[in-house]
Parts: structure tokens; sequence; C-alpha cells
């Protein structure tokens, strides 16, 4: 694993529990997504998890260089997320 992707993944298991809201069968993350494109054609895109209890504060971004990190990110997220998912559900 590259130094990129640890970074992600210590920011993921930083952010994640803030951003986690409990939910009746597990957990619920509000984020927003960007998608950027310069003046030379280099994409790339952008997250950032929402703390909706504080009027949709930007809790913390993460930048996604180029095409091929957004499918391992999402990933990423999804098993962080059902981890937290059974570790948070309302209705243990």
């Amino acid at each position: 694993m590259d130094e990129h992707h640890y970074k992600v993944e210590r920011q993921l298991a930083e952010v994640m529990p803030k951003a986690a809201r409990p939910q009746k069968a597990g957990a619920s993350f509000d984020l927003r997504l960007y998608f950027r494109q310069d003046d030379t054609g280099y994409r790339w895109a952008e997250v950032a998890f929402l703390d909706t209890s504080d009027g949709h504060k930007i809790i913390d971004h993460m930048p996604l260089k180029g095409d091929d990190v957004v499918p391992w990110f999402f990933g990423q997220i999804a098993e962080r997320g059902y981890e937290l998912a059974v570790e948070l559900k309302k209705d243990k």
C-alpha cells in the first residue's frame, strides 16, 4: 500500500465515526462529492463528510488523485461503513 492510500485509510478511520449517525438498523453518513477537471484535462475527485447536527459543517474532506482511486475509496467507505453499522445500530 502506498503512502496516499495509507493516509486516506487513516483519515477515514478518524472521520467516519465522527460523521456517523446511528439508525435503527445501522448507520448513515452525509457526504458531499466533488468532481473536477483542470484545463489540461487532469481529473480528480474530492469527498467531504458532513456533520448534519451542526448545520452541514464539513468535518473533513479528502482529495482523490485520478480516476483509479475513486472506486477503491468508495470500497473503503463501504467496508468501514458496514463495520460502524453493526457497532452503532439502535436496535441491538
